[in-house]
């Protein structure tokens, strides 16, 4: 694994904030606590601007596995905005006011 200055730089502050080891990051470990972080710092790798086979050859992983960790960071990052905003919240007045009736 050939990892550049870069990419190291922003796997360490990403690891840092969150007080895994870039090293647990790049490994095979499955907890948690690892993957949610691994994922962070996948999509900083992203944004960055390299690419999904680089990456995936940085973790030991094929590139649609890169993929499917970026897209389960995504829907986590936004599962947790619904959740402190309450928009996962579903307010049935509307149906109870209607029901039995038929809208034109």
């Amino acid at each position: 694994m050939n990892l550049p200055e870069r990419a190291a730089e922003l796997g360490h502050l990403v690891c840092d904030g969150h007080g895994v080891g870039l090293d647990e990051v790049l490994g095979r470990d499955r907890h948690r606590r690892v993957s949610v972080v691994r994922g962070k710092v996948v999509a900083a790798w992203r944004r960055e601007g390299y690419g999904l086979s680089e990456i995936g050859r940085w973790l030991g992983r094929h590139h649609t596995s890169v993929l499917h960790m970026l897209r389960m960071t995504e829907w986590r990052e936004e599962d947790l905005f619904r959740r402190r905003s309450g928009a996962f919240r579903v307010s049935f007045k509307a149906w109870d006011d209607t029901r039995g009736e038929k809208k034109p």
